[in-house]
């Protein structure tokens, strides 16, 4: 064990997935967004792809990753356009929510045929299908707003997250059960859930494969599970390398490939019923990492910049080649159920 600026670490020379010796990646990166302490690198794996942060800081000290986060205030309030909550509502009526008028059947059906539109809208219910009276654990669940969001749909809704500041906010402004600690050492009962969540939370957590069976221990038979994270094997980060915005040092402790998160989710006793990757945050991925390429710094606290065309053209061109490469998406969606065996 050693230190990094007064962040304890341990070398991890063997891919956490595979447990092949792996490669020096990227070196001497440091906090991009907030002011975590450090000087990072990551590791490669040459058999399955997986990308690690190398050393890793302990457990006992990833608190000290997130002295800014932003999950340590509420969300500013937000009024999407009405054409979007229009598209929104319709995305909610094709996952089951809500009595469908023949105008919102019709657009429904219509963003089903359209994949970019039915990722855009369908998203902000995870493509989680509605459950009446069912119960959803949201792990990570920050300060809470995709809480406040389910629960308005109709489920009876659970958080989890580690870090306490968060978890404050989220107690105090979605005003629900929210459970503290890492998902590896909490028990979160058997067969209590319909309907699991983690966006953006897996490349946080210090051993996924031990999150995931805890996951599928938890989840119930035919439940369902979503996770989104970002994708190593995606055209940002071939563009990008380690200016890409998903990297994240230090707070990214794992970046996944389509097909290793499809294997470790097998092991831990998953069933993948559906995986694609998604272009749809291309647009700021080349806002940002091309500022970082420039400036090796972003202000994640001010997201009031303008797209540029640049910006657009990265993501138009990014969902033709993810039509044809399909692992090409900025970011991976999985979903699945427990597995037959558990």
């Amino acid at each position: 064990m050693g230190s990094n600026e007064g962040v304890a670490v341990r070398d991890i020379p063997g891919c956490p997935l595979c447990g092949v010796e792996g490669r020096p990646l990227y070196s001497d990166l440091r906090d991009r967004y907030w002011d975590a302490p450090g000087s990072w690198s990551f590791s490669d794996c040459p058999r399955c792809g997986h990308i690690w942060l190398n050393p890793m800081p302990e457990p006992e000290d990833l608190p000290k990753l997130y002295g800014s986060y932003y999950t340590h205030r509420p969300p500013a309030p937000t009024m999407p356009s009405p054409v979007r909550a229009l598209a929104i509502r319709a995305a909610f009526v094709g996952l089951g929510y809500d009595a469908a008028t023949s105008v919102s059947r019709r657009l429904a059906s219509l963003l089903r045929r359209v994949p970019p539109l039915w990722d855009g809208f369908a998203r902000e219910a995870r493509f989680v299908r509605a459950c009446p009276g069912g119960i959803l654990l949201d792990v990570g669940c920050g300060e809470g707003s995709f809480l406040r969001r389910m629960r308005e749909l109709g489920w009876r809704v659970v958080g989890l997250e580690p870090d306490p500041r968060a978890a404050a906010v989220a107690r105090s402004t979605a005003g629900v059960e929210i459970l503290e600690g890492p998902i590896e050492g909490t028990d979160l009962g058997r067969d209590r859930f319909d309907a699991i969540t983690m966006s953006h939370v897996i490349e946080h957590v210090r051993d996924p494969l031990r999150a995931l069976r805890a996951v599928a221990e938890s989840l119930k038979p035919g439940g369902t599970f979503v996770a989104l994270t970002p994708n190593a094997a995606g055209r940002g980060r071939r563009v990008f390398g380690s200016a890409w915005f998903h990297l994240d040092p230090p707070r990214h402790l794992h970046l996944f490939h389509p097909r290793n998160i499809h294997s470790l989710a097998g092991r831990a006793g998953l069933a993948v019923t559906r995986l694609w990757t998604s272009p749809l945050d291309a647009l700021r991925v080349h806002h940002i990492s091309t500022a970082l390429r420039v400036h090796a710094r972003f202000d994640l606290r001010d997201m009031s910049w303008t797209p540029t065309v640049r910006d657009r053209t990265f993501r138009i061109a990014e969902y033709g080649i993810a039509a044809v490469r399909r692992e090409a998406g900025e970011e991976i969606v999985l979903i699945a159920t427990k597995g037959a065996s558990l």
